[in-house]
C-alpha cells in the first residue's frame, strides 16, 4: 500500500508498507536528478517508493524533492516532523541515501529519529569554504543554496551507521573523513565504485539485502557489527578490489578472467582510468580504450580520461561520434573546464569551440568560448562571439530547462599571459 505521508510545495514523503505489518522502516533520500535546477522547482516525479525495502518486509518512506537543493528548504521541517511521528511506533529506523541523499541521510537522521544511517558517497557539507578547501568543484549550482550545515555544526554527533565510499575518489574520501570525525559513523571502503559504490555493493551483497540485514540485526542484537564484518569480507574478496589494488599483471589477468563486459557494467570508468594512471602506455590503450564500445561508454570513459589528465584521449573519445556533447559541458564545473583548457592550450580549445559551433551546439560552444576568455584572456572578436552565442542560446533554449549560470568572469581568476 502506497500513501503520501506528507507533501508541501517543495518536498513529499511517500510511505509504502509491505504485505505483512512491520516495525522496521527505511527512510530513503534519493540522489540529485541530472540537469535539474538547484533553485527552480520541477514537477514531482510519479508517486514511487523504495520497493527494495518493501519486497524484503520493511516499511519504506521515500522523500522527493523538486530541486537539486540538498533538501535545504525550510519546508523540509514539516516532512521530517511527519516522518518522526510515524517512526515513533517503529523498532528500528534506518536513514539511507546516495550522494545528495547520502548527505541528507546523515544530516537529517536525528530529526527523523533514525537509529542507524547507511550513507553512500555522502557529502559532509556544501558550505563554499569547505568545498574549496577540499578541492570539490562538483555541483556548483547547489553550493549557494546550502544553509543547514548540521554535520559540521555537531548536530549529528550521536548518529551511528556506515558510510560507503571509494578512497580513490579524493573528494568523497575527504567528505567521509569529516563525517567520521563529527559523528559515530564508520567508513567502509568500496574499491572501484568511484562516486557510485552502491554498484559494487549491489553485486557482492545487494543493497536491499544489506539494509534488511542491518535492520534485523539492530532489532535483535542492538548492533550491526556482524553484517558490516560480512560486507567488508566480501568486498575484500571481490575482483573489483583486486583489480583496483593489484599490479598491471594482475589487472590483465582479471580482465581476461572477468571479461570486458562485466568490467564495464560494474566498475566506474574513473576507477579503471585511475588503476592504469601510473602506467598508461600501450597496455593502457590496449586494455581500456576498446571498452568504450558505445556512445554512452565513450562519453563516460572520455570524461574519466579528462579527470585523470589524459586530455587529448579524453576529448577524442567525447567527440568520436561527431555529435553535440552539450550535456558534458553543462555537467562539468567551471573549474574543471578551465583545467582542461589549460592542459590543451588556447589553440586546441579554440578549435573545439569552433567545432561545436559548426555542429550547431550553441550551449557547449558558448561554454568553450567563455572558458577560453576566462583562462587565456578576451578580445573584441571573442567577446562579440560570446554575445552572439548568448543571444542564440537564449532564443533556442527550451523554457522548461533552466541552464546553469556561470559565475561572473570578473570574479574568476584569469591567466591572460598564457
Amino acid at each position: 500500500m502506497v500513501e503520501i505521508l506528507c507533501e508541501n510545495a517543495r518536498f513529499r514523503a511517500v510511505l509504502k508498507r509491505p504485505v505483512e505489518p512491520s516495525d522496521l522502516t527505511v527512510v530513503y533520500w534519493p540522489p540529485l536528478i541530472y540537469l535539474r535546477s538547484a533553485t527552480v522547482p520541477s514537477p514531482f516525479p510519479g508517486i514511487q517508493a523504495a520497493d527494495f525495502a518493501t519486497r524484503r518486509g520493511l516499511n519504506s518512506i521515500t522523500i522527493d524533492t523538486r530541486c537539486n537543493d540538498w533538501f535545504q528548504g525550510p519546508e523540509i521541517d514539516e516532512i521530517t516532523d511527519a516522518i518522526r511521528h510515524f517512526c515513533t511506533s517503529q523498532s528500528v529506523v534506518i536513514s539511507y541515501g546516495i550522494s545528495m541523499g547520502g548527505h541528507a541521510s546523515v544530516s537529517f537522521g536525528p530529526l527523523i529519529g533514525a537509529d542507524y544511517v547507511l550513507a553512500v558517497a555522502p557529502q559532509a557539507s556544501l558550505e563554499p569554504s569547505y568545498m574549496a578547501g577540499i578541492g570539490d568543484t562538483r555541483w556548483p549550482d547547489s553550493v549557494p543554496v546550502f544553509r543547514r550545515d548540521h554535520i559540521r555544526a555537531g548536530l549529528c554527533r550521536d548518529v551511528q551507521g556506515v558510510a560507503l565510499f571509494d578512497p580513490a575518489q579524493p573528494q568523497d574520501a575527504h567528505h567521509v573523513a569529516t563525517i567520521v570525525e563529527r559523528t559515530r559513523i564508520k567508513g567502509v571502503e568500496v574499491r572501484g565504485g568511484w562516486h557510485h559504490p552502491a554498484r559494487i555493493v549491489n553485486r557482492v551483497a545487494g543493497i536491499g539485502d544489506l539494509v534488511r540485514d542491518i535492520a534485523h540485526e539492530l532489532r535483535d542484537h542492538g548492533s550491526a557489527a556482524c553484517t558490516l564484518d560480512a560486507l567488508n569480507g566480501v568486498l575484500q574478496q571481490g575482483w573489483e578490489h583486486r583489480f583496483v589494488t593489484g599490479t598491471t599483471k594482475d589487472r590483465a589477468a582479471l580482465l581476461t578472467e572477468v571479461g570486458a563486459a562485466t568490467l564495464v557494467r560494474t566498475l566506474e570508468f574513473r576507477s579503471l582510468v585511475a588503476a592504469f594512471h601510473d602506467a598508461p602506455g600501450p597496455d593502457f590503450a590496449a586494455q581500456i580504450l576498446p571498452l568504450a564500445d558505445t556512445p554512452a561508454r565513450r562519453r563516460s570513459l572520455g570524461h574519466a580520461l579528462l579527470t585523470h589528465g589524459f586530455a587529448e584521449d579524453g576529448l577524442d573519445l567525447l567527440l568520436a561520434d561527431d555529435k553535440p556533447v552539450w550535456g558534458f559541458y553543462h555537467a562539468a564545473s567551471c573549474a574543471f573546464l578551465r583545467e582542461q583548457a589549460e592542459r590543451l592550450g588556447a589553440d586546441a580549445w579554440r578549435r573545439e569551440a569552433h567545432r561545436l559551433d559548426r555542429l550547431g551546439d550553441s550551449e557547449a560552444a558558448l561554454f568553450c568560448f567563455q572558458t577560453l576568455r576566462d583562462v587565456f584572456g578576451g578580445g573584441q572578436q571573442l567577446d562579440a562571439k560570446i554575445a552572439s552565442l548568448q543571444r542564440q542560446s537564449s532564443d533556442d533554449k527550451p523554457k522548461a530547462l533552466v541552464a546553469r549560470q556561470r559565475p561572473d568572469p570578473a570574479l574568476e581568476p584569469r591567466n591572460a599571459g598564457r
